[in-house]
C-alpha cells in the first residue's frame, strides 16, 4: 500500500525524533537557492523511506501575499509557503519535489487550485473561499510541479466563487476535470484533503465520498477512521447500481495502480 505522512517542516512535521532530521518552515526553506535546496529534501525523503513511507502529502504550492502574509490561517500563520510570488513558490517547489523523490518517497502538490488568500482555515471553519481564478498566475506553482512529474494532486476543500461558487473544489467537475486535468494536464493521482475538516462536514461520509468520485477524485483521504466505512459503502452500492459510477471508479483503480507501479510497489 501507500503510506503517507505530512513532513513540510515546523509544525506540520509528524515524524520526528533521533531518525528525522528537524526540518524548517517552508518560508526559510524559499530563502536558499533552487540547487541548494534541492540537497536537503533527498536526505528527508531518504528518513521517510527507511521508516516504511512512501508519499509524503507534501510540498506546499501555495502562495500567499507578502504584506500580511501571517493573516492567512491555513498557510502564512504557520510559514507554509515558499514564497511570495509565483516565480520563487514555483522554484523551489520543484526543487523540494525532485529531492524527496531522488530520496526515494513520492510527493504531492497542495493544496489545489490554492489556499493562500482563502478567508479562513478550512480544518476548523465551515465557508471558506478563495479569490483564485481559472487562469489566475497563482496557478503557476502548481503547472511547474505537475510538469515536473508529481504523482499526487491534493484537492482543496476551500470554495472558489471565481471558479466554481456552488460546490467546494473537492466536489467540483469545473475543478477537477476541466482545470486539473484538462487545463494543467496532470494524469495522476487526485487526492482529497481530510474530509474530517469541516468545510466539508456538512455532508455525511457517504454522500461526500460518491460526490467526490463522481466530480473527478481519485483517492479520498480522512484522517479519522469511522467514516471511511461508510465511505466505502456508500461508493460499492452506488457503482453496484450505476454502470458510469462503476467506471469512473474501475478508472480510478487503475490510475493508483499506475502510480504503485512507477513506485515499485507493484510485485
Amino acid at each position: 500500500p501507500f503510506l503517507a505522512t505530512d513532513q513540510e517542516g515546523g509544525e506540520v512535521q509528524r515524524l520526528k525524533g533521533p531518525r528525522f532530521s528537524t526540518i524548517p518552515t517552508a518560508l526559510p526553506q524559499g530563502k536558499l537557492s533552487p540547487a541548494t535546496l534541492r540537497s536537503r529534501p533527498t536526505d528527508w525523503g531518504r528518513q521517510l523511506a527507511a521508516a516504511g513511507l512512501t508519499v509524503n502529502l507534501a510540498p506546499v504550492a501555495d502562495i500567499v501575499p507578502g504584506p500580511h502574509a501571517t493573516a492567512n490561517q491555513p498557510i502564512g500563520r504557520y510559514d507554509r509557503e515558499y514564497g511570495h510570488t509565483p516565480s520563487v513558490v514555483a522554484s523551489h517547489v520543484v526543487a523540494v519535489m525532485q529531492g524527496e523523490t531522488a530520496g526515494g518517497v513520492d510527493v504531492t502538490l497542495k493544496h489545489f487550485p490554492g489556499l493562500g488568500r482563502a478567508t479562513g482555515n478550512t480544518d476548523v471553519t465551515r465557508h471558506v473561499t478563495d479569490p483564485t481564478s481559472r487562469h489566475d498566475p497563482y496557478l503557476v506553482p502548481f503547472q511547474a510541479g505537475i510538469d515536473g512529474g508529481t504523482p499526487f494532486v491534493m484537492v482543496s476543500s476551500a470554495t472558489y466563487p471565481k471558479i466554481d461558487a456552488a460546490h467546494p473544489a473537492c466536489f467540483s467537475t469545473v475543478v477537477l476535470q476541466d482545470m486539473l486535468r484538462g487545463g494543467l494536464g496532470f494524469g495522476g493521482v487526485i487526492i482529497s484533503d481530510s474530509f474530517h475538516a469541516k468545510a466539508v462536514r456538512f455532508a455525511a461520509p457517504a454522500t461526500a465520498a460518491v460526490r467526490y468520485f463522481t466530480a473527478g477524485g481519485t483517492m479520498l483521504l480522512d484522517t479519522e477512521r469511522p467514516p471511511l466505512y461508510a465511505m466505502e459503502r456508500a461508493v460499492r452500492v452506488k457503482a453496484a447500481s450505476s454502470s458510469s459510477f462503476a467506471q469512473l471508479i474501475r478508472s480510478d483503480v487503475l490510475r493508483v495502480l499506475r502510480a504503485k507501479a512507477i513506485a515499485g510497489l507493484l510485485s
